[in-house]
Order: C-alpha cells, then structure tokens, then sequence
C-alpha cells in the first residue's frame, strides 16, 4: 500500500519530467567569427478567452521572440562556438543567424501506460467499493501532452552564402496531473477514470496544460537551435 501511495504522489507531481538533453560537449577548436541572431514569430496564438463555440483546435500559445532570443543568445554564448554573440536587427558581425519561429501547438500525444491501470480502477472503485467513486483518477495522468513547435533556420556570411539552413521541429511532452482547488485535480474534462467530458477542451484547458509544458519545450527548441548553429559553424575564417 504504502509503494502505491508513493508511486501516486510522484504521478501526482505535473509536468516534472525534464527535458531530453539535445546539445552534446561545446564545439572543439577554434570559435567562429562573431554572429548576429535573429528571432522572429509568425503564427497567431490562441485566445485563451475565446468562446469555446468558436475554438477550433489546435491550441496555439503565445511565445515570446524576447525571451527566447536572450535564451538562446545566451546558450550560445557559454557554449564558445562563436567568438561573439550579438542580438538584434542593429547588430553587425560576419555570420547572420535567421530564425523563424513559424508555428507552436500544444496537443494531445496520446495515452501513457498509465491508461490501462485507470480502466481497473475505475472498475474496482464504482463496483467493489461505491459506484461513481474514483479517487486515483485526480492524480494518475493517463494521457500524454505535447507542446510542438517549427523553427526555421539559416545561417549566412556576410556575403549572404548560406553556410547551413532547415526546418526544426522541436517538442516536449509530459503528462499532466496538476492538483485544482480543494486538491482535485485541475483537468475539467475528465469526469470519472478515463472518460473525457467533452472529447474537445475549450481554450482555458488548453492554456492549463500549456503553462505546464512551455519552460521546458523552449528550453528544447533553443538547445535544437543552437546544435543546427554549431553544425552550421564556417571551418575556415568568414571575410
């Protein structure tokens, strides 16, 4: 009993899972010339307070240029890939790194192994126990949520050479269990076990679930970012 309890409570933590490690040792020899870093976001977020009626999904957060910008310079900076880091349109240095953050998504990824032991669950707890009773389900996650996002890249010199370019697709995805008022758990749309109420979530369930994925699926989309750059990195000296 008391193994399960634990097991409960660590299910019960949220989003806690850390994100995958994508940046392996900094780049060996010398740095490359001076770069200037571009960031800009080309999507329509999703309104969290938009009429349910009118919502159609995907969920899309808002994601700041700032923030990542200075998330990113700064990675690539204690990484010593470059021998500077520069931000902003007014910058000059000899490579130019272009980034277009084109779409970020949150949805569904699927359900976890977690899924069948709520199907027994919930047959043991409304037959065996009382009907409609179903207390593991407020903190046992069955199901996967995904934050998606696509970047597109290119690095160039001062000549305007492309030296690498791409499309990246990072994501980070977790299960989501985080306790509400009075210490059920905040997912509305499940009403008993693993039943959904509706099928669809509205915007504010979205936006939950998206504030629960968002720190780590930027810290994925900066570091997948910075591993395209140093791949990218010019061998010999840029004129």
């Amino acid at each position: 009993m008391r193994i399960w309890l634990g097991v409960a409570v660590v299910l019960s933590s949220g989003c806690s899972t850390l994100p995958p490690e994508v940046l392996g040792p900094p780049p060996a020899g010398p740095p490359a010339p001076a770069v200037q870093v571009l960031l800009e976001v080309d999507y329509e977020p999703t309104d969290p307070d938009l009429d349910p009626e009118q919502f159609r999904p995907p969920y899309r957060p808002r994601l700041s240029a700032e923030p990542l910008l200075d998330s990113l310079a700064e990675t690539l900076r204690r990484r010593g890939g470059f021998e500077q880091v520069l931000v902003g349109p007014d910058a000059q240095a000899p490579l130019r790194l272009e980034l277009v953050l084109e779409d970020a998504r949150v949805t569904l990824a699927g359900r976890n192994w977690v899924h069948p032991l709520k199907i027994v669950n919930l047959i043991v707890s409304s037959v065996l126990i009382l009907p409609t009773v179903d207390p593991l389900n407020w903190i046992l996650p069955g199901e996967d949520y995904a934050l998606e996002t696509r970047v597109r890249w290119r690095l160039r010199d001062g000549q305007g050479a492309t030296l690498g370019r791409g499309v990246l697709r990072p994501e980070f995805r977790d299960s989501f269990a985080a306790f509400g008022l009075g210490g059920i758990a905040g997912r509305p749309w499940f009403y008993l076990g693993f039943l959904r109420v509706p099928e669809c979530l509205d915007p504010a369930d979205w936006a939950v679930i998206s504030s629960q994925l968002e720190a780590h699926a930027q810290t994925v989309l900066v570091q997948s970012v910075v591993a395209a750059a140093e791949a990218a990195r010019p061998e010999t000296p840029v004129r």
